[in-house]
């Protein structure tokens, strides 16, 4: 199977510092990576560098193809820090109705992917824009919300809103930054609940990052742990059934924020 993302040999510098060393990794249609890293490991940095936010040496295919120009269209991206004016007067449906990709933008991206023998056919855009919005409010369990002012939202339905923002592309690849970090325990639960929907209904591959070991272990069906240079890359329970790889990282947490990460007994 061909991956959805596969990245070699990526390396990211902020002047001399190396922020991201040699990385080398990739994610499968239906399955959910969730990336383990202390602040400063270089997780958002990886997620950037990725999307051609950041220049890097090393490659990075999308769907078998180097044209991340054209493919970007099938990716949806949640930053861990959201660029947003709290008086916007939108609504929720307002800013998901942003995430729609027009299909002039896509056509280029949906030849790639015909020629790679990838039976993706149009990737929603048989759906009206009203029915895309409306499911994928659904599928984070904001149905009812659609006509709220985006600024009258608590802080875990506004990044669901933006989770339905970057869902409603009909994604193949989504890509989420510590998206669980505002969250209440009420919206963790619906948000991972829209994660393994949209894995099980659609076969998306699903690449997250996340501090929590227990969040992680109930959500992710792979591991890479990245601290700078990739540490571990493989199957969940083979990284919790090696007592070295998790004090590994609670040691790198603890020295990084002073804490044990929940999880770690």
């Amino acid at each position: 199977m061909t991956p959805v993302l596969d990245v070699q040999g990526m390396t990211v510098k902020y002047g001399d510092v190396v922020a991201v060393d040699r990385a080398s990794f990739s994610v499968k249609g239906g399955e959910v990576l969730g990336v383990l890293g202390t602040n400063g490991a270089g997780k958002s940095t990886l997620f950037r560098a990725i999307l051609g936010l950041l220049p890097h040496t090393g490659r990075v295919s999308l769907f078998g193809s180097e044209d991340r120009r054209h493919l970007l269209p099938f990716v949806g991206y949640v930053p861990q820090d959201m660029d947003f004016e709290p008086l916007f007067p939108g609504t929720v449906r307002d800013v998901v109705r942003m995430g729609i990709i027009p299909y002039r933008k896509r056509r280029r991206g949906l030849a790639i992917l015909e020629r790679a023998g990838l039976p993706m056919g149009d990737a929603g855009g048989d759906k009206s824009e009203r029915r895309m919005i409306g499911d994928a409010l659904e599928t984070v369990g904001m149905s009812d919300m659609g006509g709220r002012r985006i600024g009258s939202l608590s802080g875990g339905q506004l990044q669901r809103a933006f989770v339905a923002q970057a869902l409603v592309k009909n994604p193949l690849l989504v890509m989420m930054d510590e998206p669980a970090g505002s969250m209440d325990v009420e919206s963790q639960s619906l948000l991972f609940e829209a994660v393994r929907r949209s894995v099980r209904e659609r076969g998306i591959a699903v690449m997250m990052s996340m501090h929590d070991l227990d969040m992680l272990r109930e959500n992710a069906t792979k591991v890479m742990f990245l601290n700078t240079s990739v540490i571990y890359h493989g199957e969940t329970e083979a990284f919790f059934s090696d007592p070295y790889r998790v004090k590994m990282y609670t040691e790198a947490s603890m020295h990084a924020g002073g804490h044990t990460p929940r999880g770690v007994m």
